[in-house]
């Protein structure tokens, strides 16, 4: 037995074709099954691995990180890495719990547009830079 595999070329291939003359093409390749299921366990056990790298990087810079913010902000930085064998940087990790940090535990995002203002972005920032130490246990 085979399986088919389809390669989605571009963008038009999910939507509706724009003329009737040219219909979307579906191309894809025949693998035997044997080899698909192979590499589709290959690619899983790496990526298991590659997210439990990231996992202990994490916790080696972040000790004190609760475990449902843990969770959550691993959830976040691997949804923008879906489908891909790869660890999101450290640099973009800092900003997506940074981000994070400032969205759930400071009163920023509750403050409306008019409400802004130096002090209050201020307040925010420090609050933020606070619980971020307390995380990488320096405090």
């Amino acid at each position: 037995m085979q399986t088919f595999i389809v390669a989605l070329l571009g963008s038009q291939s999910h939507q509706r074709p724009r003329s009737k003359k040219k219909l979307a093409k579906q191309e894809g390749l025949y693998v035997p099954s044997g080899i698909f299921e192979t590499v589709k366990s290959e690619y899983g056990a790496k990526q298991a691995m590659v997210e439990e790298s990231w996992l202990q990087k994490l916790d080696e810079a972040y000790p004190n990180m609760p475990s449902p913010d843990r969770a959550e902000i691993f959830h976040l930085c691997s949804s923008h890495f879906s489908g891909r064998v790869t660890t999101p940087q450290m640099i973009h990790t800092a900003i997506a719990i940074q981000t994070y940090v400032r969205d759930r535990y400071t009163e920023l995002n509750s403050l409306s547009l008019g409400e802004l203002d130096k002090e209050a972005v201020s307040k925010a920032h420090q609050e933020t830079s606070r619980i971020l130490s307390i995380w990488h246990g320096k405090d």
